[in-house]
């Protein structure tokens, strides 16, 4: 499921309207005339020849889909323009907006080396402790974004001291946000709610209406976890409506993905779906990577479960592609267990063993115990259906402590009628 993370974003309908809406905030008309008509020129004429590709006059805009590599390219021109021809402090704005950019669009790699940099050259600098914070809290994103876990909670701490010492209750909420979302993500719900709890008790009556639809989407996404359906789809409708009136496109996004996934898991298929293209209509949109991928993987799931399985073998092939771009190893293990389920359908039991087998291994490199779970889950079904008993006890047993753990009645009951038939 998406997480909300909460960011003061520009939210752009591309790459070069995200970039555009950042030169016309920060640079005078002259320098903006400049980058569009020769910068903008450079860079069309690097992607024709390195990428073979070719421009829509009109929209300014490749008609394939822009290269990773290529972007980055764009974004560290534009770090030089931007130290050379701005103030300290209004290049440091910038550079944290272009991060905000990058990260929206899933370029986690440049928004690394962004925060970075701008991390280094606010830590020698005066009076900017809490763009130094912020900033040091976004690269913190990035790493739990690529499931860096420890790392982003260690930094994530630190994080806390600073809006701790500026009094930014705020900031607090927001790292306190975060590291519950890591924890939910690594399906650890106890954990993940106690921090979500912290940071709206740090709120109290400061909180705005972005921040508090972060805490609903996650607190609905903790109830999905634990098998409370009907709260999950509550808390989802609630953000939702909030999101929309703020014209959040990506969390949008996000939202209509996990109220696919709560229809998904009550086989509410029809409804599912509609949820999960609402979403994908919104990020192709918007080039909203992590979005894109995941609910490419979670339609391919729809579709293996509907027995169509050409059709679940696209989209999930689809959001592996995407995942790869991306460097998003979670959503690549969720891809990997959608993949298993399919050629075990397609009786292919050596290619869905090894796709289950690589989701195992990867939630469990990242300690993501709920995905780790729900991969065991799939795989005992294989060996029940291949009819290795004892392989089949062992993972289905896995799975079923996880989930009485974190007290999922629902699917709790589903693996022990499993069992009772293997015993």
């Amino acid at each position: 499921m998406a997480m909300a993370n909460n960011k003061n974003m520009v939210n752009p309908s591309n790459i070069v309207e995200g970039f555009n809406v950042l030169l016309k905030i920060y640079f005078s008309s002259e320098e903006t005339k400049f980058l569009n008509k020769e910068f903008t020129a450079e860079f069309r004429s690097v992607l024709e020849d390195k990428y073979s590709l070719t421009f829509n006059t009109a929209a300014d805009l490749p008609d394939e889909s822009l290269n990773t590599e290529a972007i980055k390219f764009y974004i560290d021109k534009l770090i030089t323009f931007s130290e050379n021809n701005l103030t300290p402090d209004k290049s440091y704005s910038f550079l944290y907006k272009l991060g905000d950019v990058a990260i929206s669009l899933g370029e986690h790699r440049a928004a690394y080396d962004i925060y970075t940099s701008l991390i280094s050259r606010l830590r020698k600098s005066d009076g900017n402790e809490s763009l130094l914070a912020y900033s040091m809290l976004a690269l913190a994103n990035i790493n739990a974004r690529q499931a860096n876990f420890d790392s982003s909670i260690k930094q994530t701490r630190n994080c806390i001291k600073l809006f701790e010492a500026q009094n930014d209750h705020v900031g607090i909420a927001k790292s306190e946000n975060l590291i519950g979302t890591i924890y939910a993500e690594q399906g650890k719900p106890r954990p993940a709610k106690s921090h979500f709890q912290k940071g709206l008790a740090v709120l109290d009556d400061k909180h705005d209406k972005d921040t508090s639809a972060m805490f609903e989407v996650n607190l609905g996404i903790l109830y999905n976890i634990t098998g409370k359906f009907d709260l999950s789809y509550t808390n989802f409708q609630r953000a939702l409506v909030k999101y929309e009136e703020l014209k959040n496109y990506q969390r949008v996004a996000e939202v209509r993905h996990n109220l696919g996934m709560v229809h998904l898991k009550k086989l509410q298929l029809d409804s599912a779906l509609k949820e999960f293209d609402s979403s994908l209509s919104i990020s192709l949109n918007h080039r909203f990577l992590p979005t894109l991928a995941i609910t490419y993987i979670s339609k391919g799931e729809l579709y293996a479960l509907a027995d169509d399985l050409t059709l679940a073998t696209a989209y999930a092939d689809k959001g592996l592609s995407v995942s790869y771009d991306i460097n998003d190893e979670l959503t690549i293990a969720d891809g990997y267990k959608i993949k298993g389920i399919i050629d075990r359908k397609k009786e292919n039991y050596p290619s869905a063993e090894n796709y289950l087998q690589s989701s195992l291994r990867i939630n469990n490199q990242y300690e993501n115990q709920l995905n780790y779970a729900e991969s065991a889950f799939e795989l005992g079904i294989l060996y029940k259906i291949q009819e290795n008993i004892t392989s089949a006890t062992e993972f289905l047993d896995v799975a079923l402590e996880y989930f009485k753990k974190i007290g999922n009645k629902f699917e709790t009951r589903r693996i022990k009628a499993i069992l009772s038939e293997l015993r």
